[in-house]
């Protein structure tokens, strides 16, 4: 697809903005690095989606600090993030999240946060907006090669 005429970038994801089916989980479901567990039932929702290295430009999502996904990262050991400017400022207020690290689920492996990006609509087009991350992995590696 990529040596097609007028192809800039491909892309995967399992999911698109602004709405379509999506992960989410509650807020209280994260485990933030040298930090408290969120109290039970605070935080509300937030939005998590795998995707590709090219997706914040193929979408124009502008990153906003740190980087955005490189292919390197998509066959690395380690795990990446990047989170949306309103989740990192809520679970970092005042702090740079460049470099911190979280837990997903609560289980599972700790993924460092490289980036920040611009928020995005993804609540549908008269829904209310969550916070969102966005994970680089293995899961879609195959798919998007």
């Amino acid at each position: 697809m990529r040596r097609l005429p007028g192809v800039e970038d491909v892309v995967v994801s399992d999911s698109l903005p602004p709405g379509g089916w999506h992960h989410d989980h509650i807020y209280a479901a994260l485990r933030i690095e040298v930090s408290r567990l969120p109290a039970e039932g605070t935080g509300g929702t937030v939005v998590w989606r795998w995707v590709t290295p090219a997706y914040f430009h193929a979408l124009s999502i502008p990153i906003l600090r740190g980087r955005g996904f490189s292919e390197e990262d998509r066959d690395s050991t380690d795990h990446f993030m990047i989170v949306s400017q309103s989740l990192g400022h809520y679970m970092f207020p005042n702090e740079d999240p460049i470099g911190r690290h979280v837990q997903p689920g609560l289980e599972g492996p700790w993924y460092t946060i490289v980036g920040v990006a611009a928020n995005v609509k993804n609540g549908g087009l008269t829904g209310s907006d969550e916070p969102e991350y966005y994970r680089c992995g293995a899961t879609i590696r195959r798919l998007g090669s």
